[in-house]
């Protein structure tokens, strides 16, 4: 990856940080299940609405990729997270939600200890965000508040 393309990297995942601030506190996502708790409890969705977007950008092929994670003293569960993936190159808008872990809002860069203390799922390139319903129509508010972003 040359320095431009990991520039407008960084540049294409705040713009979608503060598109999705601006929509939550415009309460256009009050009445979506998931996406009303933004950034808790929503890695996944919004990992999948980064690979489209970027996809469409012209940005390539991004995988999700799902995580859980266990304590190594005790092994007790401690939680999952997604975040989307190209090669080494990590796009995470929501690892913020993991209160007193020090993650910034928008990671956008290679992949580093916090991302490899997670045990990956099965990562996939996630199809087209539906094209009707509520998550479209969701997708289609992140896309809009981007633009003015």
């Amino acid at each position: 990856m040359t320095l431009n393309e990991a520039g407008q990297l960084r540049e294409e995942a705040h713009r979608l940080r503060r598109a999705l601030d601006e929509a939550l506190a415009a309460g256009e996502f009050a009445d979506h299940p998931v996406l009303v708790s933004f950034p808790s409890g929503t890695c996944g969705l919004i990992s999948e609405f980064v690979c489209q977007y970027l996809r469409d950008r012209g940005l390539g092929s991004w995988e999700y990729v799902p995580g859980e994670r266990h304590s190594p003293s005790t092994g007790e569960w401690q939680g999952t997270h997604g975040w989307a993936r190209q090669g080494q190159v990590v796009i995470d808008l929501t690892a913020d939600q993991f209160d007193g872990e020090g993650r910034p809002p928008v990671w956008a860069g290679e992949s580093d200890d916090w991302y490899r203390s997670w045990e990956e799922g099965n990562s996939r390139v996630p199809e087209d965000v539906e094209t009707d319903g509520m998550d479209r129509a969701a997708y289609e508010v992140m896309l809009r508040y981007a633009r003015k972003a």
